[in-house]
C-alpha cells in the first residue's frame, strides 16, 4: 500500500531520501521504494544538514522520507518535499491491510510479486545509493543494484544456517551497507524475524530488547560490544548464537571478555561500501569423528564468502 503511493514520487528509478532510524518504519519505507521501483538514497542523521543537502543534490533526489517525531529528536529542520512516514501509514485503511494480507498469504509468490510490481524489477536495476563517510575527500554516492545486495545476503545465509526461530536485531543504521544489507534484507528475503531499536549505543535497552524478542543474530561494532559487556546481563543474551563485528579491528581483550560473559565468540569480518559490504568473515570452527575444519582465528578477517574469491 505505500508502495503505490510512493509510485507517484517519479519515474522508475527515482532517487528518494530516507532520513529515518534503525526502525519498523525505516524499514517500511526502504521495502515500498524497492518495490515502487525507486532508489533510496538512506542519508546520515549523524552528519550535518550541509552533509545531506550534499546527498540530495548529488543524487537530484527531491523527496525525504522521514518522521516528525524524529526530526524533533535530532533537532533537524523540515525541509521542502519532505513525506512523513506517519501520514504515509495513516493512509494505509483496514480494507487495504485486509486485501495485501490476504494476497501475501493466499496468492503464489511471482503472481503476488507481479501484482505489486506490475513491471518486472531486474537484477542489475539500482536499488539503493548509500554515501560513505568522506574520510579521504567529499563523500561518495556508492551505487548498489538488487544484485549487489542479494547474492550478499544469499552467501550471509549459506553461512548462518538461518530458520524460522532465529531473529536479527537491527540497531545499526542503514546509511551504512551493513546495516542495510543485513538487518533490512537478510531477515526479510529468509524469512526470519527483525527487531530494531534506533540507537546502538543504549546498551540497557539493547538487552532489553535481544531478551524479550529472543534475539540469535547480533552485528556490531567492537566498540559497541564494549557496551553490551559493561550494561547487559548473560540471561539478556542468551539466546545469541552469532556476533559479527567490523568497521574496526576487534581487540583480544574486548572478544575475550564478551565470551566470558555472554559464552558467544565475536566473529570479526571486513567488508566495505562497494561490496555491499560483506566480503570475508571469521565463522564458528568445525569438528566431527573424521572432518575439523578452521573457521575462526583471532586477529584476522577470516574466509572470503561462499561465492568470493
Amino acid at each position: 500500500g505505500v508502495a503505490a503511493k510512493l509510485k507517484t514520487l517519479g519515474k522508475p528509478g527515482a532517487r528518494v531520501g530516507v532520513l529515518l532510524p534503525p526502525s519498523v518504519g525505516g524499514v517500511v519505507a526502504n521495502t515500498a521504494l524497492a518495490v515502487a521501483q525507486q532508489v533510496s538514497v538512506n542519508l546520515n542523521f549523524t552528519a550535518s544538514k550541509d552533509s545531506v543537502d550534499f546527498a540530495l543534490k548529488k543524487c537530484e533526489a527531491t523527496h525525504i522520507i522521514t518522521s516528525r517525531l524524529f526530526l524533533k529528536k535530532i533537532e533537524f529542520p523540515e525541509l521542502p518535499g519532505m513525506l512523513f512516514i506517519e501520514d504515509l501509514l495513516k493512509e494505509i485503511t483496514f480494507k487495504d491491510k485486509l486485501k495485501w494480507g490476504a494476497l501475501a498469504t493466499l496468492v503464489p509468490q511471482n503472481i503476488f510479486l507481479r501484482r505489486i510490481l506490475k513491471d518486472r524489477v531486474e537484477r542489475s536495476d539500482l536499488a539503493t545509493i548509500i554515501f560513505s563517510s568522506g574520510s579521504t575527500a567529499e563523500p561518495k554516492g556508492v551505487m548498489l543494484s538488487h544484485g549487489n545486495v542479494a547474492s550478499n545476503i544469499e552467501s550471509l545465509y549459506q553461512i548462518f544456517q538461518l530458520d524460522r526461530n532465529d531473529a536479527v536485531l537491527g540497531c545499526l543504521p542503514f546509511f551504512h551497507s551493513f546495516g542495510y544489507t543485513a538487518t533490512i534484507w537478510l531477515p526479510l528475503l529468509s524469512g526470519i524475524r527483525g527487531t530494531y531499536h534506533p540507537n546502538p549505543v543504549e546498551a540497557a535497552t539493547i538487552g532489553e530488547v535481544a531478551e524479550k524478542e529472543k534475539v540469535t543474530l547480533l552485528m556490531s561494532t567492537p566498540t559497541f560490544l564494549l557496551g553490551y559487556i559493561r550494561k547487559c546481563t548473560a540471561e539478556q543474551f542468551k539466546t545469541l548464537r552469532f556476533v559479527i563485528v567490523g568497521a574496526e579491528k576487534l581487540k583480544d581483550r574486548i572478544a575475550s571478555s564478551f565470551v566470558e560473559k555472554f559464552g558467544v565468540m565475536p566473529m570479526e569480518g571486513y567488508g566495505t561500501t562497494e561490496l555491499s559490504p560483506v566480503a570475508m568473515m571469521n565463522v564458528p570452527n568445525f569438528h566431527d569423528s573424521m572432518i575439523q575444519q578452521t573457521g575462526h582465528k583471532p586477529g584476522t578477517v577470516g574466509h572470503p564468502l561462499p561465492g568470493v574469491a
